[in-house]
């Protein structure tokens, strides 16, 4: 898509827009929609390649007919196969442009909230890859290999903080019994969550349980 944008001169951008005016037209349920150009995705955000996608497969009758339109562009025609394996990975990015939604909502940012969604996203890319098929597109595979990877490498910089774990079990949202039950089935997960949980209580008494003045209750009179 990047490089049927990179064709727009103005005549051929006016000629889009052309095209899509037409078929939204077509449709009564689409006449008062505006025509749009491509969206092109940004690197350091996660949802924006969702909606290149999701743009892509809106207009992909439109992309056809404008690529048949102009022959010198055949080069950058899809095929079936190809419009296909766009729709599924549109469908597995879907998670991510919810996550990237959710955060950037979030007014303040929590330590628990971000460890719920990396843990979510990673369980989510595992989930795919246990059940691509044998003859999957191997470009498909490696981009799924490397998002995995990355957020491993995420989860790496969590170990070496026990905070983000620390702020999860004590959101009463998610808590110490919501996390072991999400870990439930993973030794060495488990395992971990009782160090942390540990750790926890063992820093709160060296910093904060001898420490705490005691209340103090006087009674006030009035004179």
């Amino acid at each position: 898509f990047k490089k049927l944008s990179a064709q727009f001169a103005p005549q051929r951008k006016q000629s889009w827009l052309n095209q899509v005016k037409e078929a939204i037209q077509k449709s009564p349920s689409t006449k008062t929609q505006r025509a749009l150009m491509l969206i092109l995705d940004v690197k350091t955000r996660w949802s924006s390649t969702h909606q290149m996608m999701g743009q892509a497969l809106k207009y992909q009758s439109i992309i056809d007919a404008f690529l048949d339109l102009h022959k010198d562009l055949c080069a950058l025609e899809l095929s079936t196969e190809e419009w296909m394996a766009i729709l599924q990975v549109s469908e597995w990015l879907k998670l991510f442009w919810i996550a990237t939604t959710e955060m950037s909502q979030t007014k303040t940012s929590m330590l628990s909230t971000t460890h719920t969604i990396f843990c979510g996203l990673q369980d989510h890319i595992k989930t795919i890859i246990s059940k691509l098929p044998d003859n999957i597109n191997i470009t498909i595979k490696s981009g799924l290999l490397a998002a995995h990877q990355k957020l491993s490498e995420y989860y790496y910089w969590f170990d070496q903080s026990p905070f983000y774990t620390w702020a999860a079990v004590l959101d009463p949202r998610i808590m110490y019994e919501g996390l072991k039950e999400e870990y439930t089935g993973n030794i060495g997960l488990t395992k971990y969550l009782k160090e942390m949980k540990d750790q926890l209580q063992k820093y709160y008494e060296d910093f904060y349980a001898n420490h705490m003045e005691p209340l103090s209750h006087t009674n006030s009179t009035s004179t």
